[in-house]
């Protein structure tokens, strides 16, 4: 009777434990993802001003307008699978 009972209670903290390293996991993911995504946000925002910026300059060769152009359409690109208003 008492080896059942300390077996089921060893099963039972042993549930507990892994129960609470899965929550850990899920929880330390999602910060790194928002750690990520932030990261992603702040450089794709900078290539869109960077872009947009170069777009203005007056002596821009016209090949390097459609490189720039290609660069900031491929930005909108990744801020919209980000979820970031342009």
């Amino acid at each position: 009777s008492f080896a059942v009972n300390g077996m089921e209670r060893v099963v039972r903290e042993l549930r507990i434990a892994l129960q609470r390293r899965e929550k850990e996991g899920k929880i330390a993911r999602q910060i790194a993802e928002q750690e990520l995504r932030s990261e992603l946000k702040s450089t794709a925002t900078a290539i869109l001003v960077s872009c947009e910026m170069a777009l203005k300059l007056p002596e821009l060769t016209a090949a390097a307008q459609t490189r720039m152009q290609t660069v900031h359409q491929l930005a909108q690109q990744i801020c919209g699978k980000l979820g970031i208003a342009e």
